[in-house]
């Protein structure tokens, strides 16, 4: 006859295989995104093709229209840096004056008073 403890013992052994196999089964479903899937290598020579010179000639072309369409922007924003410098001047000049005539202004309003 069986006694209890051998009883409990003998259920345990199923529930903790079970959840031995889950835990395995989860782990090993979360791995599978971790490593890459590896394909069976092909070796496949290609050949390159050398460039002819209608090919170098047409990519000289679209690459120096490239650089002229560059260029005229890099104008462009030159003119539009010095503009901006300009008026940046301009801009302090006007505060240098605003600020003399406040001064001035002040200190004739204490000579009134």
């Amino acid at each position: 006859m069986m006694r209890l403890p051998q009883i409990c013992y003998l259920i345990k052994i199923p529930w903790g295989f079970m959840v031995f196999i889950s835990m395995f089964c989860i782990s090993c479903a979360e791995l599978d995104g971790v490593f890459p899937k590896f394909e069976a290598q092909k070796k496949v020579e290609t050949a390159e093709k050398l460039p002819t010179s209608s090919s170098v000639n047409q990519k000289q072309e679209i690459l120096s229209q490239e650089n002229l369409i560059l260029q005229k922007k890099i104008e462009t924003l030159q003119s539009q840096i010095l503009d901006l410098q300009r008026k940046q001047k301009e801009q302090r000049e006007d505060v240098l004056l605003l600020k003399e005539q406040w001064e001035m202004n002040f200190v004739l309003l204490e000579r009134s008073v």
